[in-house]
């Protein structure tokens, strides 16, 4: 499933697929640790570093040094 879903989002240009869970189990679909995602706090609205989360590269950009927003809704 992973296979076609990276393939889809290659195909739309996107240049990261991010997961939040254990990085061991997703490690082997080519999934790194995110040290530096931050989420917002539904409940204080302040940014939180993300714990659990996980990138994959799916194109020549890499994933940036700074701090990375990832805005929306938490599910």
């Amino acid at each position: 499933m992973l296979a076609d879903v990276h393939a889809w989002l290659a195909d739309h240009e996107t240049p990261f697929a991010v997961l939040f869970g254990e990085t061991a189990v997703y490690q082997s679909s080519g999934y790194r640790p995110a040290k530096n995602l931050y989420v917002q706090s539904a409940e204080t609205g302040k940014w939180e570093l993300s714990t659990h989360s996980m990138f994959r590269q799916l194109s020549s950009i890499p994933w940036p040094r700074d701090n990375v927003r990832l805005c929306g809704l938490r599910f």
